[in-house]
């Protein structure tokens, strides 16, 4: 999956704006920042360490599943 900052620039542009103007989509639209910058910060760390092992794996995924 390829680096796309500008994901991150257009979600928080519409977040944004969606505060900006009190309107309803507001908190989807800061969920939706936060998992942009997730998504972001993430790809760029695996993109730059060593394949990870199946166990090293699973214990990242669990804990993006336990996040609440």
């Amino acid at each position: 999956m390829a680096y796309d900052p500008s994901s991150v620039c257009r979600a928080a542009g519409l977040a944004g704006a969606a505060a900006r103007w009190k309107k309803p989509e507001a908190i989807a639209r800061k969920r939706e920042l936060a998992e942009a910058q997730i998504s972001d910060y993430i790809m760029r760390v695996v993109a730059k360490a060593p394949p990870l092992a199946p166990a090293q794996r699973d214990r990242i995924a669990a804990l993006i599943k336990a996040g609440k």
